[in-house]
């Protein structure tokens, strides 16, 4: 019964993140853009889901800067961010797993980096990070661990706020996911 739920739950992520895959694609899907702190919609997620992913074996530091602001849609945000830490903990090959959140103004830009200190992924891979189903084991068929949509559905959230997304790896291991968003001029200190 165990693996039954848990097959079912495993699934049930899955259709979770294709339909959300698929409304992205939408040209109807429209996102309410806003004015929004950065580190405020960060803040507000880790201490909804911290205790959670703490269990799970993430350990999460962030460095956040106040000042750096976007028109944004804070689900997409959120998004974003389950997505990319809910990435770390799956295919940590540790019990923990460091999870590094940023977030830094540059010139006219805002920059949301998540860093971690998994397996990492070989550069080779790094382009193909965002494409739909990739994986950097292809002998993985284990939707527990994921499904190839995650990452795919962080660059499209992404560009939908007018973000693009970039990967990095990080020695001597772990990925670096930045995402550079148009700074919002009218609250830029």
């Amino acid at each position: 019964m165990q693996t039954i739920r848990r097959k079912a739950d495993d699934m049930d992520r899955m259709l979770d993140q294709l339909f959300m895959f698929s409304k992205l694609d939408l040209p109807t899907f429209g996102t309410e853009l806003q004015p929004l702190a950065l580190s405020q919609v960060v803040t507000g997620l880790l201490e909804a889901n911290e205790a959670e992913w703490r269990q799970k074996g993430a350990v999460i530091e962030t460095v956040l800067d106040p000042t750096a602001r976007i028109d944004g849609d804070a689900a997409l945000l959120e998004r974003i961010l389950t997505n990319l830490i809910a990435n770390s903990i799956n295919y940590k090959t540790a019990d923990t797993v460091h999870i590094v959140i940023t977030t830094a103004v540059t010139d006219a830009a805002a920059t949301l980096s998540v860093t971690d200190d998994g397996p990492g992924v070989a550069v080779e891979d790094l382009p193909k990070l965002s494409a739909l189903f990739f994986r950097t084991n292809r002998a993985r068929s284990d939707v527990a661990k994921g499904s190839g949509l995650g990452l795919s559905i962080v660059t499209k959230a992404a560009a939908k706020m007018r973000g693009r997304t970039q990967f990095a790896a990080v020695q001597p291991h772990g990925l670096a996911v930045s995402i550079t968003f148009p700074q919002k001029e009218a609250v830029r200190k």
